[in-house]
């Protein structure tokens, strides 16, 4: 998954199954731009959604 991270302040790949909390916050992330999101990582795999 891709999201920002406020940790780091940058853009970030993160692997969904080692997420282990997220929750929804009203602060907006703008001003990024598709270009940041990079190449995925050589270990990235795709994901499926529910039929």
């Amino acid at each position: 998954m891709v999201g920002w991270c406020r940790l780091r302040d940058a853009m970030r790949w993160f692997t969904v199954t080692r997420i282990e909390r997220a929750s929804v916050t009203k602060l907006a992330c703008s001003g990024h731009t598709v270009d940041e999101v990079g190449e995925p990582p050589e270990n990235a795999k795709p994901v499926r959604g529910a039929d």
